[in-house]
């Protein structure tokens, strides 16, 4: 017998059933049928809330950045410094894949879809004018958007490094993306070094759990 669940608790129970399919076996190898079935709800309800597996995919991706990001501002407004908003946010993400490969995979699942991808690259359009501003004050929305794309290119190549190829250390791989990354928004390269160590600093002393997750 079905369970009955309203609404809200039936959309979380297929979200926590897929996500727990994604990351034990895989998104690929995950299909729509195994999650009817393991959260025991109807063909039909599980297409109310979603169109197919990818439109799960992009809310479940959606919800740790979003836990993510939520994360990163309340750390960089403790230190009244926009620029931890990145710095920070892509710390905790490669130090999430460092203790847990198969969130990796998600992710790098997310990449690869061009539905998902774009809608990073709004989000990260919008949080980069944020975090950036200060150092770019005629920048326009579409000089924004450029760099996102540029962002989701190298976080997508650098999780794929880590997770296939393992020939650049975790901390070398943060460096790299927060140097990259601060270099094409004009952040000058003292203030980016003082950045990247109040990064390591903070990551040092705060225990952090994301979605369950620990860091």
């Amino acid at each position: 017998m079905k369970k009955q669940t309203n609404t809200k608790n039936t959309k979380n129970l297929i979200l926590e059933t897929a996500r727990e399919l994604f990351i034990t076996q895989g998104y690929e190898k995950t299909t729509i049928r195994q999650i009817i079935t393991l959260a025991d709800v109807t063909t039909g309800s599980l297409y109310h809330f979603y169109k197919n597996k990818e439109e799960i995919l992009l809310n479940i991706v959606d919800e740790h950045f979003n836990v993510i990001m939520l994360q990163s501002s309340v750390l960089s407004n403790r230190y009244n410094e926009p620029l931890l908003g990145f710095s920070l946010s892509a710390s905790i993400i490669f130090n999430l894949i460092d203790q847990h490969e198969t969130l990796g995979e998600l992710f790098l699942a997310a990449y690869n879809s061009c539905i998902i991808s774009e809608h990073i690259v709004q989000v990260a359009s919008t949080m980069t004018k944020d975090w950036f501003s200060a150092y770019n004050p005629t920048f326009s929305t579409i000089e924004y958007y450029h760099r996102a794309i540029l962002i989701r290119g190298m976080y997508q190549s650098l999780i794929w490094n880590y997770l296939c190829k393992k020939n650049i250390a975790l901390p070398d791989t943060v460096h790299l993306l927060i140097r990259t990354i601060n270099q094409i928004f004009n952040v000058p390269s003292d203030k980016i070094e003082d950045i990247l160590s109040l990064s390591q600093q903070i990551m040092k002393d705060n225990d952090m759990s994301i979605l369950g997750y620990d860091i």
